[in-house]
């Protein structure tokens, strides 16, 4: 087994695969127990990073997360680095959705540079793909592939038939809560950098390991996810 602990730039921004084994439970997160706590600590620590910004004190720190915990495979020579996602799928897939979301209002507000670094953090290059859905840096288990491939895209809107799942739920929560709290039609005196709790706050420490998925549950709790604070990266949006 090997833990380390890492910023998502760190986790997302290799060409890799983070894949849901079929085995495993749908997506199942929701709005009143995970969704609306997990954006209120990320606001709230995004203001708090922005004030400490602004004058000299302690270091803002760390909010803890959960815990993820990934058995790694054998890839070809070439091909996208593969990960199984043993435990915290859950927290994971919410984590990603909610750096696409933060993308996504960055590319219809903000400058296309902050849009294109996130780009990083959730897609794959389609050169280095050897299948479409290789370009998503989380795949879900089969139930929920659909509806994360509909909400990933962005200016495309979900299907009806997908629109109510949790997925799609989610996704849409994040765009809502970030294109608000970063208000592009509001006082232009105080802009927010849409993204500045998000690539350089969050450090997971993940466990993994290239061995069989047996020997791997029997770890599970040993690995965290954490927010810490950082320098400020991203340029205001409007």
């Amino acid at each position: 087994m090997q833990a380390f602990t890492h910023t998502p730039q760190v986790v997302f921004g290799t060409h890799v695969r983070y894949v849901v084994p079929l085995f495993q439970r749908p997506y199942v997160w929701n709005l009143e127990d995970q969704w609306q706590p997990l954006w209120a600590d990320v606001a709230n620590l995004a203001e708090r990073v922005l004030e400490a910004s602004t004058m000299p004190g302690p270091a803002v720190p760390p909010h803890f997360l959960g815990a993820i915990v990934l058995d790694a495979q054998t890839n070809p020579t070439g091909f996208i680095s593969v990960r199984h996602v043993v435990d915290g799928q859950q927290r994971l897939t919410t984590l990603q959705l909610l750096l696409d979301a933060a993308q996504e209002v960055a590319e219809r507000h903000g400058e296309a540079f902050d849009a294109e670094t996130l780009r990083v953090l959730v897609l794959n290059q389609p050169q280095v793909t050897q299948h479409p859905d290789e370009v998503f840096k989380v795949w879900p288990t089969d139930r929920d592939q659909d509806a994360f491939r509909a909400a990933m895209q962005n200016g495309v809107e979900v299907p009806p038939d997908l629109a109510a799942s949790r997925i799609a739920q989610a996704h849409a929560y994040f765009v809502e809560q970030i294109t608000s709290w970063a208000e592009p039609d509001g006082d232009r005196t105080r802009p927010k950098p849409v993204c500045t709790p998000l690539p350089s706050r969050f450090r997971p420490t993940s466990s993994s390991w290239s061995s069989t998925s047996t020997r791997v549950t029997t770890h599970r709790s040993s690995s965290r996810l954490s927010i810490t604070g950082g320098h400020r990266c991203w340029r205001p949006i409007w």
